[in-house]
């Protein structure tokens, strides 16, 4: 497929959530693949705007939302430069990881000029 990208990397850029889980069902799959970009799946579902597939990516493997791609952005620095807020709020899910997240997505936003950044943090 083009770019280096994998079945994962395309159903995430598209949207196509059932194809997603199905693919995150399967034991070969690397959810953390990256393209010749440096992007994982979770990177091309923030770029394009699809919540469900970013959450779905996230739940499935939150340490993906803290690989950086070539040009060192993580899954929710590219949301923010994109103007992709519907994915942002996705990113919360498991903690530890949330933790790290949020305080990168609010110096994501601050850095950005987005105003109204939130701050979760989960204890469970």
């Amino acid at each position: 497929m083009g770019a280096g990208r994998a079945c994962l990397h395309h159903t995430a850029s598209y949207g196509f959530e059932h194809c997603l889980d199905v693919l995150l069902g399967r034991p070969d799959i690397e959810s953390d693949a990256k393209d010749c970009m440096g992007d994982t799946a979770l990177h091309l579902a923030a770029i394009n705007g699809f919540p469900m597939c970013a959450f779905n990516l996230t739940k499935a493997a939150p340490e993906t939302c803290l690989i950086a791609n070539n040009a060192g952005q993580t899954s929710i620095d590219v949301s923010v430069a994109n103007d992709r807020g519907e994915v942002r709020p996705v990113a919360f899910v498991f903690s530890p990881v949330s933790w790290r997240m949020a305080l990168s997505l609010h110096r994501s936003c601050m850095l950005q000029g987005v105003p109204g950044a939130l701050l979760l943090h989960n204890e469970g």
